[in-house]
């Protein structure tokens, strides 16, 4: 399907859930008959183009908006931050630019952020992020046009399981707040400029399950506790330990 994401969508003030993947007609005909009923919109996986219209702003029922995989382009709307109901927001594989509107990580109800793959977002991961205390899963990786370090203020989303930072051009260290984070069962940042050594936090994340962090500078050898991770990857020998033997083990 392709054209653009009509604006006359502002008037289902009712909609919980705008996403998919099929636009349910071409024209916006539909539209406003439709406007006093709860509605299923599905648009992702489409070749819609133009921006995210800003007469989305009414719709302060909406749960879901998920518009990944097609051709919009312009910024993220603020008015996401101010949607009360909002717990689910994908933008993935989009033509996004700008930045990520500082105050959509201070929306209370926020459990799960995508982002990813809009490689003309620009800015930092945002101290900010550690407002989001909702987030279970959060998305950011392929932004390279990102700059600045991983913020430490990550280590307060205590309910994290799923953090996907990868290529995103970030630099600094691996904080040690997030490597103890009790809930994360995936941590994906490979693909990074990081630097130093893996901090010894990473023992308290029982849950961790997946862990990926090769294409780094990282070095050093990896904590113990890590050997048991199903899915670990990491460079050897840069970083050694579990499988990978390192240079000094004979000595």
């Amino acid at each position: 399907m392709t054209g653009t994401l009509p604006s006359e969508l502002g008037l289902l003030t009712k909609m919980t859930f705008l996403g998919g993947k099929y636009l349910l007609a071409s024209s916006t005909a539909w539209v406003l008959p439709l406007a006093h009923f709860f509605l299923f919109v599905l648009v992702h996986l489409n070749q819609l183009t133009g921006t995210i219209p800003m007469e989305l702003e009414a719709l302060l029922n909406l749960e879901i908006f998920w518009v990944e995989q097609n051709f919009f382009t312009g910024t993220i709307p603020n008015y996401f931050a101010q949607m009360p109901a909002l717990f689910v927001l994908s933008v993935r594989d989009l033509l996004l630019t700008g930045t990520v509107p500082p105050k959509l990580w201070e929306n209370p109800n926020l459990f799960s952020l995508d982002i990813s793959q809009n490689p003309g977002l620009a800015g930092t991961l945002p101290t900010e992020i550690g407002y989001a205390t909702g987030l279970i899963n959060f998305f950011g990786n392929e932004n390279d046009s990102w700059s600045g370090t991983i913020p430490s203020e990550i280590g307060l989303l205590t309910g994290l399981e799923y953090l996907w930072i990868s290529e995103c051009n970030l630099s600094g260290t691996f904080p040690s707040e997030i490597a103890g984070l009790p809930n994360l069962n995936t941590l994906l940042i490979d693909g990074n400029r990081l630097t130093g050594t893996i901090p010894s936090a990473v023992a308290n994340s029982q849950q961790l399950v997946w862990l990926q962090m090769n294409e780094t500078l990282l070095t050093g050898e990896l904590p113990e506790s890590l050997c048991g991770v199903d899915d670990l990857v990491f460079d050897c020998p840069q970083l050694c330990g579990c499988d990978c033997q390192c240079a000094d083990s004979s000595n």
